[in-house]
């Protein structure tokens, strides 16, 4: 809570202090156009309050702290790799995942733009014109804002200054300065092979509600769904697009060509920052290679090689680890998937999908909000086999059963692990949330039994194998069993599957043994 009653977020209107929503601010009722500079924007603030103009160009500069350089050759450096990891990051393609339908059909046909500086060029603007095209009425704001909740949000702990002018000289000011200043070193936000696969996609989607159209099309989901092999092609042409626009604006004069030594220098600076920001590890040794392969180490000064080279170099670097199985004999696991902003308890959405059974690239929705009473009926069976373990099972006591409760309510959390690791509110709590689960036992002590009751628990197909034992994970007389079967397990972790993956039967090796443990 705020101390001493103090103002945070100060609005001025006309030379007035005001108190005004986000809403009064970016008032849609008196403008229909905005154009907008800004550090950042989240796909909730477009769909919020932005949603309604008739047409919406945003320059998002891409904040990076570290972006605060004197000289160009810095800024050079400092802007490749920002861009680079924010390619590798998906961060654009995220970005319109997260829109809701109209935001998303308003970007294809662009009366929603986003637009960000080219490599070697950093935005620190932040001004936002609106006008109605019909009174030629104009808005004009300047400050220190971007385009979040927080920037806007008078009870937080962070100071901004927010100024505006209505039908002021400022606006004509400013949008002749944009025009003629900034929007030639600009980009496109979203990758142009983003827009191709969603097109395909809908093409697609659209046939199968067509043909579905004589049956239940309640059943189609009209999600359209960026698998890791889209992420792979969008990326891929990302990193070629962005390249391009760094030739195209040396040709034009926009850039200077010491861009390219610059960016041959970076490699070097490797060593200096594998130390800091641990979590951007992999993807900044990745920007690194990148760096190496656009520049040609034939010529004399350093210039960026053709596309085509380009192309040829960079996908060996931009390709996701696909979980292809080991063998072909690998048992097919069920396929559930958890799409985050879908999530929806008070509707009883509970964000998990599954692959139609009739045509597998469609998905639908899995699960629904239980009724008391499903809820009572369920924990009498699960009672009821919590006494049958206490009839069949040798030395059963309390404890004992309440580990087959924790066991059952774990597998039904399963898909949700990660989303409660992540709002643990420290990393104490959030090591409280095992990843993993482990039964162990004496002989007939019921552990088979309750993976396979686990299975039927959980099922959501007939035609996958819910429940694998270790031992037939590949078949017998396979080359280098072992250790092909802890790739293919270490393989079904790095899928974005959030089924349940039960096996039974781990040997003991399995923990004890270094030689078995993939890191």
């Amino acid at each position: 809570m705020k101390s001493l009653g103090l103002i945070t977020s100060h609005v001025i209107y006309n030379d007035e202090n005001v108190d005004w929503s986000i809403e009064d601010i970016f008032d849609v009722t008196k403008f229909d156009q905005l154009l907008g500079v800004t550090y950042s924007v989240s796909a909730k603030f477009i769909q919020t309050y932005l949603e309604k103009f008739e047409q919406t160009k945003l320059v998002v500069g891409i904040n990076n702290e570290s972006v605060q350089k004197a000289a160009n050759g810095e800024i050079n450096k400092a802007t490749f790799k920002n861009m680079m990891i924010n390619v590798l990051k998906s961060s654009s393609t995220k970005l319109f995942d997260q829109l809701d339908d109209k935001s998303r059909n308003k970007v294809i046909n662009h009366q929603i733009e986003l637009k960000v500086p080219s490599i070697g060029y950093e935005i620190h603007s932040k001004f936002y014109l609106l006008k109605n095209s019909e009174t030629g009425a104009t808005r004009t704001i300047i400050g220190s804002a971007n385009l979040s909740q927080a920037a806007f949000d008078n009870s937080l702990n962070q100071f901004e200054e927010i100024f505006i002018f209505d039908d002021s000289p400022l606006y004509a000011n400013l949008t002749k300065h944009f025009e003629q200043n900034i929007a030639p070193i600009l980009t496109d936000y979203f990758p142009n092979e983003l827009f191709k696969v969603v097109q395909e996609k809908q093409t697609d989607l659209d046939l199968q509600v067509n043909f579905a159209a004589q049956g239940d099309a309640n059943q189609i989901s009209g999600i359209t769904v960026i698998t890791e092999d889209d992420l792979d092609r969008i990326k891929s042409h990302d990193v070629l697009d962005r390249m391009e626009d760094v030739q195209g604006k040396i040709q034009l004069g926009l850039l200077d060509d010491d861009i390219a030594s610059d960016i041959k220098d970076l490699p070097e600076e490797q060593f200096l920052e594998r130390n800091k920001h641990k979590d951007e590890t992999q993807l900044t040794e990745t920007t690194y290679k990148i760096a190496k392969d656009v520049i040609s180490p034939r010529s004399k000064t350093p210039q960026i090689v053709t596309p085509q080279t380009m192309k040829k170099k960079i996908t060996q670097h931009l390709t996701v680890k696909v979980t292809n199985s080991v063998n072909e004999e690998v048992p097919q696991r069920p396929w559930l998937v958890r799409k985050d902003t879908m999530i929806d308890t008070v509707n009883g959405k509970s964000g998990l999908l599954v692959k139609d059974a009739l045509n597998p690239d469609i998905l639908v929705n899995f699960g629904h909000r239980a009724s008391l009473d499903e809820i009572k009926n369920s924990f009498k069976n699960i009672n009821h086999l919590l006494n049958n373990y206490q009839k069949y099972t040798v030395n059963y006591n309390d404890d004992y059963g309440s580990r087959i409760m924790e066991t059952i309510l774990y597998a039904f959390s399963a898909p949700f692990i990660s989303v409660m690791r992540a709002h643990a509110r420290s990393k104490e709590e959030r090591n409280d949330i095992p990843q993993f689960l482990f039964l162990g036992g004496i002989a007939g002590s019921g552990k088979s039994s309750l993976l396979r009751i686990l299975a039927k628990m959980t099922q959501v197909s007939t035609k996958t194998e819910d429940y694998i034992n270790y031992n037939t994970i590949l078949p017998r007389g396979v080359h280098n069993k072992k250790s092909q079967t802890i790739t293919q397990l270490g393989n079904w972790l790095l899928e974005s599957n959030v089924y349940p993956l039960l096996i039974d039967e781990i040997p003991g090796e399995f923990l004890a043994v270094q030689s078995m443990v993939r890191t």
